[in-house]
């Protein structure tokens, strides 16, 4: 403290903290792109744009900088950043999202490549940690807005988000924009229930381009996420993963973000508390009990939480050829998110 008197008397200092404060994420992300470091195979963490300065210095308003600042200053608490050299082929960006492949609680992997190549590495990282018990979302761009829809269809994932058109940010544009600020808003959204349709994004200035309706019609059908200025704010007009055809037919089953993002946050759920129960337990007809109950727990508190609509009774049983083995299976179903309400009416005059 420091007073500017000496005069006898009370005097007072104090300070103003807000109640209020900007989002931020309990999941973490990670960004892949262009920069020309020192370390080009190194993996760095940073929590701040302060960090984030120090560790990489700006090379202006492409690559690896720009994405990790949106993140950021979109309210994600942790940013990874991996570079790759410029003129990285795709085994470069391979080598670098291998890099992340054991850090746990990272959720979005933000690219900063449009190349179907390079993308496609990103969905074999996100499926393959995915598969592994550490669920990935990787959030890319498309570099031409109109070979969107072919890109979406040939990525075909669940795990993907394509994101069009490219926005401004600073003095750059890119469509790897367009999807940090996505992966932001997705990680600082209040729930996994959250309907991310409409969503305004923070950060980016401005779009690129206006999507005619019949070209946003064809993406919309295709899992691209796409995006529309309204009233000076960028929104997402429907938030879709690539995934809309399965076995060569027409498939939405996947299709909407907010599902796999449900999906995710209940099988972790079922995960970490079906971990506590591991511990010293022993295959008999109790423990096989409790880990049912315990497992209707969870499910019903996701119930409650609106992220289910309802579940089947959770089965447990033993494997006779492994007897230290449990099954339990369970099943149920996802609350989806509303995107329309159709009126029908009938009218008499």
């Amino acid at each position: 403290m420091s007073f500017w008197t000496k005069r006898p008397g009370v005097y007072s200092e104090y300070t103003v903290k807000s109640r209020y404060a900007a989002a931020s994420s309990q999941k973490f992300a990670a960004a892949v792109g262009v920069y020309t470091g020192e370390n080009p195979e190194a993996l760095y963490e940073v929590k701040s744009v302060e960090e984030l300065a120090a560790a990489l210095p700006s090379q202006g308003d492409a690559g690896l900088y720009p994405l990790c600042k949106i993140l950021l200053e979109g309210g994600v608490s942790k940013v990874y950043c991996a570079p790759v050299p410029t003129g990285a082929t795709a085994e470069d960006y391979k080598a670098a999202f291998a890099r992340l492949e054991g850090i746990e609680n990272l959720y979005a992997v933000v690219c900063d490549s449009g190349e179907e190549a390079v993308l496609q590495e990103l969905r074999g990282h996100c499926v393959f940690c995915s598969e592994r018990q550490k669920e990935r979302l990787g959030f890319c761009g498309a570099k031409e807005s109109s070979g969107a829809p072919v890109l979406a269809q040939s990525l075909g994932c669940e795990r993907m988000v394509l994101c069009a058109p490219a926005a401004r940010y600073g003095e750059g544009e890119s469509a790897a924009f367009t999807a940090a600020a996505f992966a932001a808003g997705v990680l600082t959204a209040e729930s996994a229930g959250y309907n991310l349709n409409g969503l305004a994004l923070g950060g980016v200035d401005a779009l690129v381009e206006a999507i005619s309706e019949s070209a946003l019609e064809e993406m919309l059908g295709l899992g691209v996420c796409a995006f529309e200025s309204v009233g000076g704010q960028v929104q997402c007009v429907k938030a879709l993963t690539t995934r809309s055809m399965s076995g060569g037919a027409a498939d939405y089953s996947l299709a909407a973000l907010n599902t796999m993002l449900i999906i995710d946050e209940v099988m972790a759920a079922l995960r970490t508390a079906m971990k506590q129960r591991l511990r010293g337990a022993r295959n008999n007809a109790l423990t096989r009990g409790a880990i049912a109950s315990q497992a209707t727990i969870e499910l019903a508190a996701k119930q409650d939480e609106g992220l289910i609509d309802d579940f089947d009774v959770p089965l447990v049983s033993g494997q006779p050829d492994e007897p230290g083995v449990l099954l339990l299976e369970v099943g149920f179903h996802v609350a989806g998110v509303i995107s329309q309400i159709r009126i029908v009416a009938q009218i008499t005059v």
